[in-house]
């Protein structure tokens, strides 16, 4: 189930109880409580006891004055699970909050922070510097940077795609007037847009992608159909014979990033 939307108001205590897993946001937690949500259930005045919490990105917990924490703190659960690359952000109290949250004892005090740790590290101490060593090796699960050894080797290629017609000749007049406000042809003294420069760049990104994505910059109508994008053209053709090099696997599958959601969508 998610918690988060409109929705939300719409969810009861019964249909939170029958989920297997509940997904919500660090800004849905944050805002529950809040008076102006009187009518909107929150997950903490729901008075539930949790099997697992389960925090990825953990770190941004690591104000402990705001209400995230605060309400992230309130929850009752089993077990806690705090995932993270960087525990610590600016200061030692970050990680004191995500400690606080898993109720290691005794740290999960604050005064022990402030008493036994925290002047000894900001003087560089090395008992101090010992002692959170052993913490974080006794509450941490860190993996390696040792690689998987049975992988294939690595194989980068760059593939060049051509739009073809009409969109190539239109991919150059937009890189054209993209230059003529921009670039080394832009008229002395002529202000700069930092939005737009940023909006027009980004278009002609997606345009190479597929070009239904300047549409508001074409001049004609087009039906658009996905054959219009060169690189979907290329990838269907040619997926087959990238998947050959499976080395052994029974099913091989290819998965496709991009740097746009709507691009995949």
């Amino acid at each position: 189930m998610i918690f988060h939307g409109r929705d939300c108001g719409n969810i009861t205590r019964e249909d939170l109880l029958s989920s297997l897993v509940v997904l919500t946001t660090y800004e849905m937690v944050g805002t529950s409580g809040n008076r102006l949500h009187t009518n909107q259930i929150t997950i903490e005045s729901l008075e539930l006891f949790w099997f697992r919490i389960v925090l990825d990105e953990a770190h941004m917990i690591r104000n402990p004055t705001a209400n995230r924490t605060i309400n992230i703190l309130k929850l009752k659960s089993k077990l806690v699970l705090c995932l993270t690359g960087t525990p610590f952000q600016n200061r030692l109290t970050n990680v004191q909050s995500l400690i606080t949250l898993l109720k290691i004892s005794p740290w999960d005090e604050e005064w022990i922070w402030r008493q036994h740790l925290i002047p000894g590290m900001n003087v560089g101490a090395q008992d101090a510097i010992k002692t959170l060593n052993r913490l974080m090796e006794t509450v941490c699960l860190r993996r390696t940077k040792d690689v998987l050894l049975n992988l294939p080797p690595k194989i980068e290629k760059v593939i060049v795609v051509s739009l073809g017609a009409p969109w190539e000749g239109i991919s150059r007049d937009f890189h054209q007037l993209f230059i003529q406000l921009f670039g080394r042809l832009r008229s002395p003294g002529k202000p700069w847009d930092s939005s737009e420069f940023f909006r027009q760049l980004t278009m002609i990104r997606q345009f190479c992608n597929h070009p239904v994505f300047a549409r508001d910059n074409i001049a004609f109508w087009w039906n658009w159909c996905w054959q219009d994008s060169a690189k979907l053209v290329h990838l269907v053709e040619n997926l087959q014979e990238f998947l050959v090099g499976g080395n052994g696997i029974q099913r091989p599958k290819a998965v496709v990033f991009s740097s746009f959601v709507s691009y995949l969508e």
